[in-house]
């Protein structure tokens, strides 16, 4: 998967100038608007590795020698983590293993570094294991709750749960902040992706990755919209029922550029989303007219004598 998109995220050398829009209309032209909806559903994928190779980053985005490396950003992660387990705030995460050279899918400019999930963001499981797990007896007014249902492989904001614990089952569960990413590890919706709008409880069917000052949450959730197709691969090879465990996210290698970067990398992707958005709208309004054209002409031909 990832080689499919890198294929398609490489441009010639040196040339960066991309209008996706502008693009996708000029395919349209001679394949129709089956290639248009093909840009639209695969540039989500395709922007964060283009972002990742280097191409736009180099051209666009720029570094300056001023600003921290992702080196230093990873060590400061780290020293902050281990200041919370001195204090007793967190447990000491299991020691994860050093990246091997085959397992580093694309190279990354000087400034970042690979590494692993785990070692920049705090996972946590949700936390609801009364059974049926819809015991009326839990269920209120006060407490947002969602189950794997909320969830969707883009990962839309959650702003609304269909449901709301009372006091009995605020206290069996575990409320996450605002701005968590929400990963469904079971089921027919696994991998599915969602983040909280306001804070919210879920059950355990779901892990969170909560937000930090250290980390765009936002450049987090892109990669593991990338990686997605591989993250439900791994779940489906498991024996037994297809699951997400904890370790298969800690484990994942992600790159971690300069927190500034990650900042404007994320900026960059909504601008050039903005491209995706007119182009989705476009091929709707080409859809209905070409649907009232031939309603027309089917028209003026019935009735022809």
């Amino acid at each position: 998967m990832q080689g499919k998109l890198l294929a398609k995220a490489n441009t010639e050398e040196g040339d960066v100038s991309f209008n996706p829009l502008a693009e996708a209309r000029g395919n349209s032209e001679d394949k129709g608007n089956s290639i248009k909806l093909q840009v639209v559903d695969e540039l989500p994928l395709v922007l964060p590795l283009a972002l990742a190779s280097g191409k736009i980053y180099d051209n666009c985005i720029g570094f300056s020698q001023t600003e921290e490396t992702g080196q230093q950003l990873l060590k400061r992660i780290k020293a902050e983590k281990q200041k919370l387990v001195d204090e007793k705030k967190i447990k000491k995460d299991k020691e994860l293993a050093p990246i091997k050279p085959e397992e580093i899918p694309f190279e990354i400019p000087e400034s970042w570094v690979w590494c692993r999930m785990g070692e920049i963001v705090k996972l946590s499981r949700g936390r609801f294991s009364i059974r049926p797990r819809n015991d009326p007896g839990y269920f209120g007014t006060k407490y947002p709750f969602i189950q794997i249902g909320s969830l969707d492989e883009k990962g839309s904001i959650i702003n609304d749960a269909p449901q709301a614990l009372n006091e009995k089952g605020y206290k069996v569960s575990k409320e996450f902040p605002k701005g968590t990413i929400a990963i469904a590890i079971v089921g027919g919706t696994i991998g599915n992706l969602g983040v909280l709008g306001v804070p919210m409880c879920f059950t355990d069917s779901i892990i969170g990755i909560i937000p930090s000052e250290l980390h765009n949450q936002e450049f987090v959730l892109n990669y593991l919209r990338f990686v997605q197709p591989e993250i439900k691969k791994a779940a489906y090879q498991m024996a037994g029922q297809p699951n997400i465990k904890i370790p298969t996210l800690t484990e994942l290698i992600i790159p971690l550029p300069p927190l500034s970067e990650q900042n404007r990398i994320v900026k960059k992707l909504e601008e050039l989303m903005k491209y995706c958005d007119e182009l989705e709208k476009s091929i709707g309004e080409s859809k209905v007219q070409n649907e009232r054209l031939l309603q027309r002409v089917l028209k003026d031909a019935l009735s022809e004598k």
